[in-house]
């Protein structure tokens, strides 16, 4: 989005009754191609080829991806992307779409990058990948996210911790719903102890 643009656009997108606000001020074009990408990936993520250069130099370039295996080099390129402030939240998404397929180690590293991004939207995208991936690697930054400022990441947080069956961060979340006051995240929260709960049960 240009410094010129005027139009203010707001997208919403429900995913598994949550629903993603961009902020208000986002030019129409811009608010379009990211809820295009959003809903995308909710939708079903998948991985394709990334295209994030950060190593312009081409000689620099081959002797990194020949010392180290191509699939961490493009993971490392694109958790240093997702990093960067310059780069726009528009492409950020592409990128987790990108890399949201893939259950290695190091992908699941590249998404809880994502997840601490000050960008809603590309936190909750990334907390959204995050679904299916061990605990022992999500469940203290997802139950970080629980005290986010913003109802939709602590909606997320609470819903994929207990999708993952995250049953050792029950005791906090119990102490998140006594807390918490937004109805929506009570709701998930509700949801993930009900889940958690059955599954101790076994």
């Amino acid at each position: 989005m240009t410094s010129g643009a005027k139009a203010a656009g707001t997208m919403v997108a429900a995913a598994g009754g949550l629903v993603v606000r961009t902020a208000a001020g986002m030019a129409r074009p811009a608010a379009y191609s990211i809820g295009m990408v959003l809903l995308a990936l909710l939708a079903g993520l998948g991985w394709r080829e990334l295209r994030v250069h950060t190593v312009s130099d081409p000689v620099v370039r081959a002797e990194t991806t020949a010392a180290v295996d191509p699939n961490d080099a493009r993971l490392g390129e694109a958790t240093s992307a997702l990093r960067d402030p310059s780069i726009s939240e528009e492409r950020k998404l592409g990128i987790l779409e990108s890399i949201a397929a893939d259950p290695d180690d190091e992908a699941t590293g590249a998404l809880l990058n994502a997840v601490e991004s000050p960008s809603v939207l590309v936190s909750m995208a990334g907390i959204r990948a995050l679904r299916g991936r061990p605990c022992g690697r999500v469940a203290d930054p997802l139950v970080r996210r629980m005290a986010h400022g913003d109802w939709q990441c602590r909606a997320w947080a609470a819903k994929v911790l207990g999708e993952n069956g995250c049953t050792s961060v029950a005791p906090e979340l119990r102490r998140c719903l006594a807390r918490e006051r937004d109805a929506r995240v009570r709701r998930q929260l509700t949801d993930a102890l009900a889940t958690l709960g059955a599954r101790v049960a076994r």
